[in-house]
């Protein structure tokens, strides 16, 4: 049995719980010396498959890779998205399109695909990966939150449906992650602010598996993004608003010089 992951991030959380990894990613991320250190380090099995989630056809390849293969999977991680910051008026149809095929409808294929063979186990999870922005309408961020609202939503009504089944949904919803260039840049926008919302990747990725073990739905790394969301709640809109446009747009020139 394997759980398929639709990134290559943090596989070795599940690998050090000697749960054996499928690994898929974009051509180029030499995701086959990625694979077979994990195997040597951790003693699990591994295998991987390279593709675009872009591509309308990319979420079918993966299913089929995985009959093809014949693998049994009953922990499907759905990691695979789109960040970004950017003026919406400025945005071009690639960036739109990236962040609503991968984010949006890679995910929710991949779920579909999924969930007839995740019945078939005794006990399986599918863990989708949104953010915290799910919360909250961000300036500048109003494509990428907006998609995972989506997931959050999505996530919430497939657990619902699910919830007669073997089958238990949840849902990452982190802040800031340090994960590659480009997430280093726009934490470092908000100063001391970004820091303080940030929580290491590693600790990210071992509650998220803790948490989707322990069948719960919401898992929100950190304690002041806890007390972030909560404030939030009393806030009035219009005060929300003025604050997250004041904090965001310094994203949006950070982008703007890259």
């Amino acid at each position: 049995r394997v759980p398929v992951m639709t990134t290559s991030s943090r596989p070795s959380e599940l690998s050090s719980r000697s749960i054996n990894v499928l690994l898929v990613a974009l051509p180029g991320e030499d995701l086959e010396a990625y694979s077979k250190s994990l195997s040597e380090e951790y003693g699990v099995k591994t295998d991987w498959f390279e593709i675009d989630l872009s591509l309308l056809d990319g979420p079918r390849k993966v299913i089929e890779w995985i009959q093809k293969k014949e693998y049994s999977v009953y922990f499907l991680v759905n990691n695979a998205g789109m960040a970004g910051t950017a003026v919406f008026e400025g945005s071009d149809d690639r960036y739109i399109d990236d962040r609503i095929l991968v984010n949006i409808r890679a995910l929710t294929f991949l779920s579909r695909y999924f969930i007839p063979g995740l019945k078939r186990h005794e006990k399986a999870y599918i863990l989708n990966v949104g953010s915290l922005s799910a919360y909250y309408a961000i300036p500048f961020k109003a494509l990428y939150s907006s998609t995972k609202a989506f997931v959050l939503n999505f996530s919430r009504a497939i657990r619902t449906e699910l919830k007669e089944t073997s089958i238990s949904v949840s849902v990452l919803c982190p802040n800031g992650v340090q994960t590659n260039v480009g997430t280093f840049s726009r934490i470092a926008a908000h100063g001391n602010k970004g820091k303080w919302t940030t929580v290491p990747v590693g600790e990210v990725a071992r509650m998220a598996v803790e948490g989707t073990l322990r069948n719960k739905f919401v898992i929100i790394p950190g304690v002041i993004n806890h007390a972030l969301l909560f404030i939030s709640r009393f806030m009035p809109h219009w005060v929300e608003q003025w604050v997250l446009y004041r904090e965001f747009i310094k994203e949006a020139r950070v982008e703007d010089r890259q």
